[in-house]
């Protein structure tokens, strides 16, 4: 992502979000954690079936829902704060291009009346909600997939296809329900 943008860093959001190339990267930190994180219930529930219910011992249960819930809670601590960064990136971006974008579209409007000042504030808004919001969570999770498939296939080899199955339908579910809906959103945009 950094490297198409500073390709691109002619521009002004460009440059805006180079500067926070320190804090993507500590949000791509936290994400690597908290990602591996998530595979915690699964070793747990392993752990169960393999330790516990063979042994029957209640203290090993006991100790293993500790470490359980107290890795559960470093998960919410981590999700708290990557949150927290993203807010926070949010904020400075929208102070560091508000002026500039509302200025830039009052000078052009004062020069032809063709543009729309609420629509540059607008665009700004989406930008800094997809900065803040699960999007942007997304872009970082996705290169987790192929870790989580691979441990499904350690796990059981039919159990791997069955996910790579579901994979697929959701693939073409996305697929088919964004061509369904570029048009009406085209037609929507256009009248907006």
């Amino acid at each position: 992502m950094f490297v198409l943008l500073e390709r691109l860093s002619k521009t002004e959001l460009s440059k805006s979000l180079l500067q926070f190339k320190p804090a993507f990267f500590y949000v791509a930190i936290f994400t690597a954690c908290i990602n591996l994180l998530y595979l915690a219930p699964s070793i747990y529930m392993l752990e169960v079936y393999d330790r516990v219910l063979t042994s029957s011992n209640v203290s090993t249960l006991v100790f293993l829902s500790l470490i359980i819930l107290f890795l559960f809670l470093i998960m919410s601590l981590l999700e708290y704060v990557r949150s927290a960064m993203v807010i926070k990136i949010g904020e400075r971006l929208d102070n560091t291009l508000n002026q500039k974008i509302y200025t830039a579209a009052f000078h052009q409007n004062l020069k032809s009346k063709k543009i729309n000042a609420g629509q540059a504030i607008a665009d700004l808004t989406t930008i800094r909600q997809f900065v803040t919001g699960n999007g942007l969570f997304a872009f970082y999770d996705a290169p987790w997939f192929p870790i989580y498939l691979i441990v499904i296939f350690l796990f059981s080899f039919w159990m791997g296809i069955f996910a790579s199955v579901c994979v697929f339908i959701l693939f073409a579910l996305a697929w088919a329900n964004t061509q369904a809906s570029h048009l009406p959103l085209k037609n929507a945009n256009a009248l907006n």
